[in-house]
């Protein structure tokens, strides 16, 4: 009888629901009829008797602190709730009830909105758009946590600050929330506006607390424009090194958000324009206590490859080491923008077959066209110029100064780009892709 959100569903959905069961049973039409009949009693009945029926009005006599814990413990989903379940419950208890009235909110409905929308403009996370998101971003805010024990922890004040957070006022306008959280939600747009016009999604930077930190930076930050260049390239390498810890940590998840958020807290007052890259990384790198070596660059720039399988998206890198690579080797500073960079086969994808017949491989030689060396980011309207022209031809048609410029941004080797020299061109630009991206990474 109730939904997900745990309201009570109406007699059309609970009518739909029992007929799309009694349809995937076996039954003899004869007993799937008489089953639909006893349905149609049944609903009405439990709606009219039991949903609708008038409970006896008593008073209670308890204090307010009990009186909260009872709210608490109704609002817990389940025994055992995760950490983003137990602090919903915890606003439940008080924030539709704190005065004034005008200002009080509903955090479930709130966030259920926030959702539905988020994941609406931000395709390119989607589903990873979730309450825990909101609660994550929330915690942050005050220089906290999302785990089980600091969450139970938190005192009324801490959550009415959490509160006091969701309701500030600033000049960004969100349009998911039509309320009074506008900067809250416009800080969050504002991070996922940069991850994504950067060109990452869940498939390539898919740690969420990352982008609640990232909220967070907006929020404490409000000269920082999430569309201005200097910003996203600062966003962007600060991105593209904490990829290459993925690599020799094994993973990029809440250590490195909450080290970043902690770092965000102990600088609060210094009112960034841009994104403090360095010292940021800095912190975090410390904290870890690890070390990116030539050996760590090399396994990746072995192991980077196009993925084939996201081709027709909008996204600009399709792997998190192809991102990290590329972005941490190119100048990007000498093109246009951030936002107007696409990856781009030099020897174009189109002509594979050819390319590997005119290579002439051994029986025990590989040929992989999406590998990183034959990978570089070029500006969108050059690249649609340059199309499934091989790279000779693509060189030969621009101006002497333009040749270079590509050449040298995107580390071409000597080696001639012909094909029958693929192999050599695709292996050589990978050294220089090493050098470049280690020098970079301990600079």
């Amino acid at each position: 009888m109730m939904n997900e959100n745990r309201e009570v569903r109406n007699a059309r959905e609970l009518r739909e629901i029992t007929e799309e069961t009694l349809n995937g049973v076996d039954l003899t039409e004869d007993r799937r009829k008489e089953l639909l009949a006893i349905r149609s009693e049944v609903i009405p009945k439990v709606e009219s008797r039991i949903l609708d029926a008038s409970l006896p009005s008593k008073d209670v006599k308890k204090s307010s602190t009990e009186i909260k814990e009872i709210f608490q413990r109704i609002n817990v989903e389940g025994e055992d709730p995760d950490p983003h379940q137990l602090l919903m419950s915890r606003m439940m208890s008080t924030w539709p009830f704190t005065e004034p009235e005008e200002k009080q909110i509903n955090p479930r409905k709130k966030t259920k909105e926030w959702v539905q929308s988020y994941q609406e403009s931000f395709p390119e996370y989607d589903k990873k758009i979730s309450r825990e998101l909101f609660m994550r971003y929330s915690v942050y805010l005050i220089d906290d946590v999302l785990k089980t024990q600091p969450v139970s922890d938190l005192s009324d004040n801490e959550l009415l600050t959490i509160r006091d957070k969701w309701l500030k006022d600033g000049e960004g306008i969100s349009t998911h929330d039509t309320g009074d959280c506008q900067w809250f939600c416009y800080s969050l747009d504002a991070a996922l506006e940069s991850v994504t016009t950067l060109g990452f999604t869940r498939k390539t930077m898919s740690t969420m607390p990352m982008i609640a930190a990232l909220a967070k930076f907006y929020y404490y930050n409000p000269d920082a424009d999430p569309t201005d260049t200097d910003n996203l390239q600062s966003i962007y390498r600060f991105l593209s090194k904490l990829l290459l810890l993925k690599s020799s940590k094994g993973s990029l998840g809440r250590v490195e958000a909450t080290r970043l958020s902690k770092f965000l807290h102990e600088n609060i007052d210094r009112d960034y324009s841009e994104f403090p890259e360095k010292e940021a990384f800095e912190y975090i790198f410390d904290y870890l206590d690890i070390e990116i070596g030539e050996d760590t660059v090399r396994n990746i720039v072995e192991n980077a490859e196009y993925n084939t399988g996201t081709r027709g998206q909008s996204s600009l890198f399709t792997s998190w080491d192809v991102a990290a690579v590329l972005n941490l080797a190119t100048p990007i500073y000498e093109f246009a923008g951030v936002d107007d960079l696409e990856v781009d086969h030099i020897f174009p994808a189109s002509k594979s077959d050819s390319i590997k017949r005119e290579v002439g491989l051994d029986d025990d030689e590989e040929f992989n066209i999406h590998r990183i060396g034959n990978l570089q980011l070029l500006p969108k309207g050059v690249n649609r110029q340059k199309g499934d022209k091989l790279p000779r031809e693509w060189l030969d048609s621009l101006r002497a100064a333009e040749k270079e410029k590509y050449k040298r941004v995107n580390s071409y080797p000597d080696e001639f780009p012909v094909p029958d020299n693929y192999q050599k061109f695709a292996s050589e630009r990978e050294e220089e892709l090493i050098e470049k991206v280690t020098e970079e990474i301990k600079s």
